[in-house]
């Protein structure tokens, strides 16, 4: 009885160990592909940060712009009260 019962442990101790293999494999791959899908949305969101930040700089040096040309022309304005004295 226990010549007999050597083999069949040994096939499932050989099967269970294959199935193991098997999903450490699927396991490894699943971590791999989330590792890639981590890294790209890495690279996305810095992405973004580096286009809002471009954003915001253009948005202020247009504010700087605007700004200046408004200072122009009220420098180049006549005051209110000098039109009506001459």
């Amino acid at each position: 009885m226990s010549v007999s019962a050597k083999p069949l442990k040994k096939k499932k101790n050989i099967t269970s160990l294959v199935e193991m293999k098997t999903k450490l494999a699927k396991i490894q791959t699943m971590k791999k592909k989330k590792k890639e899908t981590l890294a790209t949305l890495s690279e996305q969101v810095e992405s973004m940060i580096v286009r809002n930040k471009v954003d915001k700089d253009q948005e202020v040096d247009h504010v700087d712009v605007v700004a200046e040309e408004f200072n122009r022309e009220i420098e180049g304005n006549e005051p209110i009260g000098a039109k009506a004295k001459s």
